[in-house]
C-alpha cells in the first residue's frame, strides 16, 4: 500500500511575472508590463515588479522573462 500526502506545494506556486498573482500570466499581466514598459526606477510609470530582470530598467530582457513565462498556470488554477 501507498500512501500519499498533499504538502501544500501548489499553494505557493507562483511565478515572478503573474504581476496580477490571480495564478495565470495573461494579458492582464501584459497589460501592467506594458503600461511600465521603458522606465526605469524612479520613473512615474515605474512598477518594480515588471523588472523581471533586476536592472533598474524594464526593457527586452524583462520582456523576454515575460514570454518565457506567458500562458503559465499556477497548478491551483481553474479550481
Amino acid at each position: 500500500m501507498t500512501a500519499v500526502y498533499d504538502i501544500g506545494t501548489d499553494e505557493v506556486n507562483e511565478k515572478q511575472a503573474d504581476f496580477t498573482r490571480d495564478g495565470v500570466i495573461n494579458l492582464g499581466d501584459f497589460a501592467l508590463f506594458s503600461h511600465s514598459w521603458r522606465t526605469g526606477t524612479g520613473d512615474e510609470q515605474w512598477y518594480v515588479l515588471c523588472d523581471l530582470f533586476e536592472d533598474g530598467q524594464i526593457d527586452l530582457d524583462d520582456l523576454a522573462e515575460f514570454v518565457i513565462n506567458w500562458l503559465w498556470q499556477a497548478t491551483w488554477y481553474g479550481d
